[in-house]
């Protein structure tokens, strides 16, 4: 167990010689403890209790310590220039979820402002004002997880994805994106998004006469297409991006 502070910034600074916008300062709250006698010690045992004891006082001693130093920075950047600011976010680890978002799977924790993970590197920490929509993905089909697809409103930049999210996190997932009025939408299959972005781009008010993000829209495909796509399964990862791609092609067209 550690506590972290985690400082994400607005612009890039140079770290040795890597050039980076996470800083990040922890501290371990357990030491490691070795047992010589390698038997198993009572509950009751008195030893045990006071070390557990001190370890509390320890933890609380720490979190106190890096809150405080929180307290005074706010303190100092209370002056109006700083106001827009979001100098202070704690993360809410009951809306959490595990995922993975490079390649190991790593737990997702959404703030009032931003979607992170701090423990696995690189960190994750996407700022929720700069989301467009998101895209929930093989949800449906039965399965143990599923994907996000987060596209931002910067359409030239590429879609970030946490895929492999446990199923029983979905309702959950769904809560907190209504509790922060961030747009989703569910798909059955893995979308192909970068030709879908360079074709919103390429023409956008085209886009918005096609009614946005509406070809997203489940309920609106299944109406059309009827019963069809859900005969189709699971389809292997190397297929489901071109599938989409055609799904999202047809939909459009429709």
């Amino acid at each position: 167990m550690i506590t972290v502070l985690h400082f994400h910034l607005h612009n890039h600074i140079m770290v040795g010689n890597k050039k980076t916008k996470d800083v990040q300062f922890y501290i371990e709250l357990m030491d490691v403890v070795q047992t010589l006698g390698g038997g198993k010690r009572s509950a009751y045992d008195p030893d045990e209790i006071e070390e557990e004891r001190r370890e509390r006082d320890r933890k609380n001693k720490i979190n106190m310590d890096f809150q405080n130093f929180v307290n005074r920075v706010n303190d100092l950047c209370g002056q109006p220039q700083f106001k827009a600011l979001d100098l202070d976010d704690q993360p809410l680890r009951e809306l959490g979820f595990h995922g993975v978002p490079h390649k190991a799977s790593a737990f997702s924790v959404p703030t009032s402002s931003c979607l992170v993970e701090l423990i696995e590197t690189p960190f994750v920490v996407i700022t929720l004002n700069k989301i467009e929509i998101v895209n929930l993905e093989r949800v449906g089909l039965g399965q143990k997880n599923f994907d996000m697809t987060i596209v931002f409103k910067d359409f030239k930049r590429d879609v970030f994805r946490i895929d492999l999210i446990p199923s029983t996190s979905l309702d959950g997932i769904k809560e907190g994106l209504d509790t922060t009025d961030l747009k989703y939408y569910e798909s059955r299959l893995n979308l192909n998004w970068r030709p879908i972005l360079k074709t919103i781009t390429d023409d956008l008010e085209k886009f918005i006469e096609d009614g946005v993000w509406e070809f997203l829209n489940m309920e609106v495909s299944d109406s059309d297409s009827g019963t069809e796509e859900s005969d189709q399964g699971y389809e292997p990862s190397d297929v489901r991006s071109v599938s989409g791609s055609e799904d999202e092609d047809a939909n459009s067209e429709s």
